[in-house]
């Protein structure tokens, strides 16, 4: 396994679907020794290289990875990893992925911060390629686009799981908001926060699927303003009530052609 393979598979449940650049950050600013953060190239490195790395489309320079794997801090990164799991409620789906790849260990975090310190260690191995470049044969080259194929597969298949849950999860929140509005009463606080959050989680999204799926990006902006715009009208008096109603039931729509699209 290289490192874009450990971060794709791993990116739905520890990532919390932030850009690939940042999503390389955290990784690495988390598998160092706090201390040393502040003096690596990784800071210097435009967000396309960054992005680069995790989606295979540049190795990790030699000396970047010699400075990782010389500086890894493997409790600090096991913790953090533990810390995203619990978040994301993943901690079996991380177990099914890491005894697909060969590793039964019920310590998933320990066991994920163990095989990316393998990975970092088996690059910091490498120096950089002198001019003798080794040339695949084309049955190589059909395996490796095979592979990257099966990875996408199944990197498309988690991240449209996780999609489709944030919008149920959306559309439950919204029955909540609903019934209270129907009662009359006043919001609590945790649906308003809850929503808030779901809101979020939903706006990385369309920063995923703006060049695979422009319409359901589109949907995701509509659905995410729409709600967004609900939500201010219950915080500002100055926004009359058919004004919030009017909103209300935009969002509604927006969401409706959502959910009728997945």
């Amino acid at each position: 396994m290289n490192f874009s393979d450990y971060a794709l598979d791993l990116y739905p449940f520890i990532s919390n679907y932030v850009k690939y650049d940042v999503y390389f950050i955290e990784l690495v600013q988390n598998f160092v020794k706090e201390d040393v953060w502040e003096n690596n190239e990784v800071l210097t490195q435009s967000a396309n290289t960054l992005t680069c790395y995790i989606n295979s489309k540049r190795n990790i320079p030699y000396r970047l990875a010699n400075f990782l794997n010389t500086n890894c801090d493997i409790d600090r990164f096991s913790s953090w990893i533990d810390d995203r799991i619990t978040e994301s409620e993943s901690h079996d789906a991380v177990y099914k992925w890491l005894v697909e790849n060969g590793i039964d260990n019920r310590e998933v975090s320990t066991a994920c911060a163990n095989l990316l310190k393998d990975i970092i260690n088996e690059l910091a191995k490498k120096k950089r390629r002198n001019s003798k470049h080794e040339i695949e044969t084309p049955s190589q080259s059909k395996n490796v686009i095979a592979d990257s194929t099966n990875r996408n597969d199944i990197f498309n298949e988690k991240l449209a799981e996780r999609f489709i849950s944030v919008i149920m999860n959306l559309n439950n929140i919204t029955e909540e908001i609903k019934a209270s509005m129907m009662m009359n009463t006043i919001l609590s606080p945790e649906i308003i926060d809850t929503a808030i959050e779901i809101q979020k989680e939903l706006s990385t999204y369309y920063d995923i699927y703006i060049s695979k799926n422009p319409l359901l990006a589109q949907q995701i902006l509509n659905v995410g303003k729409s709600f967004n715009d609900f939500l201010l009208s219950l915080y500002y008096d100055d926004i009359e009530i058919q004004e919030a109603e009017k909103r209300w039931y935009k969002y509604l729509d927006y969401l409706e052609t959502l959910l009728s699209s997945i």
